[in-house]
């Protein structure tokens, strides 16, 4: 049985990314659109685009263009919005490259897509302009944001074609965004123009909390989460403040300083210390969507209690945009209710049978706003969809007979010992999650010689006194025998975690 959206598609403007949003941009004139609280940065609809024009008109007389692909080094920060806008608006593509992440893990993903350009933020960025010259010699120009901002006089800037004729908008690539690697190698995720225009055309249509509201986005990674966000609140002349981290004491300043109405945050350590440190919030607070990472339901039960206000998860893929939206009636531990115009199913994950309600299995999606394909080294194609057109996400879930959506876990970490049983590591990290004394926490497999398979618990304390004693015997009272930590119990100082909030399993099973 199909799932589908009870709300229709939006079919969006034939329109290229960078001109659609562009237009929406010009309507909101002075107001404020981005913000980093950090640095007192500011920055108006107005400069915004100014700036991206200037950004396009600099890259144009560097003759990029149709054809080639930009690689991109650098934060999520509001200064760096009008470079990506700026870059479309030339026809070239983007890829975006993890600051966090190592020289080597960055020169295999730019090297397998052979940009014309790279442009790298020097203050936060772990490669040099060296690295990139030595190891990619397809790139015509690499260079520093500074060095592109100060080069080049604005009055022989060229004039930019907005015609966008020769743009094939539903197969030349427009974003290529790589997946976390959480469990495996990262794949690069291909977005064309309309994919991108139709989820913001569609979300435009959905985003009644979001319109004209100011709210904070807390990632640290310029990804298709953050984005997609960012182009959200563009588009409905939203105030947006961007912030990489939080902590409950400068939550609370920038929520009171800005009157903020919504949070969207990824890391799932960052609000578990704000659910426990903090005793109110500033009445300004509306909502509270956490996305990219499974929370524990337990701790939004207590948010919800605590505070008042809708605190809710969101489900989506590198390559699904959007999959879920918020409904003001979803259970806590529901993902909400499908966004317009997409449809799912669940499928057995050793057979591939179909499933029905409340019966779990492989999450699979269809949407018009799904990626295009997969790449790697150089034009060689991976499988990204069946012949049908449905995306299978390697997700765990279901839903019910009211049309919310669950997710239950990764297949990829699922734990299956020789009891038979599946053992799923979200649900050991919510119980960990809810002692007082646990910070943060990550379950992986590791092999056992009893039970082939056992969960490994890696834990961040919060409370310096906690033993493992203690931590066992309360975990231990709240779960089955076969779900036992027989793999063992780590006490760290913090969980590996990508730019989007998501555990690094790989990494840490790999720790003896």
């Amino acid at each position: 049985m199909v799932l589908s959206s009870n709300t229709s598609y939006v079919a969006p403007p034939e329109k290229p990314f960078g001109l659609y949003l562009l237009e929406h941009i010009e309507a909101y004139g002075d107001a404020l659109a981005l913000v980093d609280p950090k640095t007192n940065l500011e920055v108006t609809f107005e400069e915004l685009k100014a700036q991206s024009l200037i950004f396009a008109r600099k890259l144009r007389a560097l003759k990029i263009g149709k054809g080639d692909i930009v690689g991109l080094v650098v934060p999520f920060k509001p200064q760096f919005v009008s470079l990506v806008i700026g870059i479309t608006l030339t026809k070239a593509a983007v890829t975006f490259c993890n600051i966090n992440h190592k020289v080597t893990e960055i020169l295999k993903q730019l090297q397998s897509l052979e940009p014309a350009m790279c442009i790298i933020d020097e203050e936060t960025s772990n490669i040099s302009v060296a690295n990139l010259e030595q190891s990619l010699p397809s790139a015509r120009k690499i260079c520093t944001v500074k060095d592109l901002e100060s080069s080049l006089s604005t009055d022989i800037l060229p004039h930019i074609d907005m015609s966008f004729a020769d743009i094939d908008l539903r197969n030349d690539p427009l974003f290529i965004y790589y997946t976390s690697g959480t469990t495996g190698e990262a794949k690069g995720v291909v977005f064309t123009n309309h994919a991108v225009v139709g989820m913001a055309e569609s979300a435009k249509n959905t985003a009644g909390s979001v319109s004209r509201s100011v709210t904070m986005t807390v990632c640290a990674q310029l990804h298709s989460l953050s984005v997609g966000v960012t182009t959200l609140h563009l588009m409905n002349g939203s105030k947006h403040i961007i912030v990489p981290s939080l902590n409950p004491q400068v939550l609370k300043q920038y929520v009171k300083k800005y009157n903020i109405n919504g949070i969207i945050i990824t890391n799932a350590y960052c609000l578990s210390k704000i659910i426990d440190e903090l005793d109110a919030l500033d009445r300004t607070l509306q909502f509270v969507f956490i996305t990219g990472v499974k929370f524990p339901p337990v701790l939004l039960e207590k948010a919800r209690k605590k505070y008042g206000i809708i605190f809710a998860s969101l489900w989506g893929t590198t390559e699904t945009s959007g999959v879920c939206e918020f409904a003001i009636d979803a259970p806590v531990e529901s993902a909400g209710k499908l966004f317009r115009g997409s449809s799912l199913k669940t499928v057995d994950v050793v057979t591939g049978d179909e499933l029905g309600a409340n019966c779990k299995g492989e999450l699979c999606v269809k949407s018009p706003y799904l990626f295009k394909e997969y790449v790697k080294a150089g034009s060689e194609k991976m499988k990204s969809k069946d012949e049908d057109g449905w995306f299978h996400t390697g997700d765990l879930g279901y839903y019910d007979e009211n049309g919310f959506v669950y997710v239950v876990d990764r297949i990829k970490d699922v734990i299956k010992s020789n009891c038979a049983n599946a053992i799923f590591p979200s649900e050991l990290e919510a119980v960990l999650m809810s002692h007082p004394g646990v910070g943060d926490a990550a379950v992986t497999r590791v092999n056992h010689p009893l039970y082939l398979e056992a969960p490994k618990a890696f834990v961040v304390k919060r409370e310096p006194n906690l033993t493992k004693v203690e931590l066992l015997e309360y975990f231990n009272e709240k779960v089955a025998k076969y779900k036992m930590l027989h793999g063992g119990l780590e006490f760290i100082d913090v969980i590996p975690r990508t730019g989007l909030g998501k555990p690094l399993k790989r990494i840490l099973a790999q720790r003896e």
